[in-house]
């Protein structure tokens, strides 16, 4: 179960957030909004995009900040290295949702970073007091994006609803039985990916 549960979390980390969601919305609902919008050439270099500047960008950086010594781990157990992480992470979410907002038609694109640059400052804000779980922070922001999205369309029903609960609910399980948070900061973690989504996706 051990390795099951470590799976699952590299698997659902934080860093794939926004390329799950934007492979789901491009390529799973291919006859959506989305869909119709773009060509599959199109469709691909987007979320190619979306994966190197959400995930493997950031991961290339800490990788080098761990080989020069700058961190000791990729686990970044300490909080105030922690801190300091997130908030660089912050202003470059932010500063990509600028750069995603010049192109018509991806205000989706926009939205997400915005909500993971708010999630990551919320998480910098609150680390002294509290500590959320990054994991369910994501699972939160993907499933509150997702159905938003898909409101007032046919796509909307029952099966993405349950599955967005099903997942969450494992990667809670995950980060449980590997001792990596308690229920709270797993609790906490979850509503503030919601509550991003929801000011991300619905205000901004």
């Amino acid at each position: 179960m051990k390795r099951i549960s470590i799976f699952g979390s590299y698997l659902f980390h934080p860093l794939w957030t926004a390329t799950f969601f934007t492979t789901i919305l491009f390529f799973g609902l291919s006859k959506s909004l989305y869909g119709l919008l773009f060509s599959p050439l199109q469709k691909g270099i987007i979320c190619t995009g979306v994966c190197f500047y959400s995930a493997i960008l950031p991961a290339c950086v800490l990788k080098f900040a761990q080989k020069f010594n700058y961190i000791d781990t990729l686990e970044l157990s300490n909080k105030r290295l922690r801190k300091t992480v997130f908030g660089i992470l912050s202003l470059y979410y932010l500063i990509i949702a600028q750069f995603w907002n010049s192109w018509a038609y991806l205000h989706v694109i926009t939205s997400l970073c915005y909500a993971i640059g708010i999630i990551l400052l919320v998480i910098v804000v609150f680390l002294p007091k509290c500590s959320l779980s990054a994991h369910m922070a994501g699972m939160g922001l993907l499933g509150t994006a997702l159905l938003l999205n898909l409101s007032g369309s046919s796509y909307l029903n029952a099966f993405w609803i349950v599955l967005c609960i099903v997942l969450s609910g494992a990667v809670g399980f995950f980060r449980l039985y590997l001792n990596a948070h308690t229920e709270t900061e797993l609790l906490t973690g979850y509503v503030t990916g919601i509550g991003s989504g929801l000011i991300s996706f619905s205000y901004l």
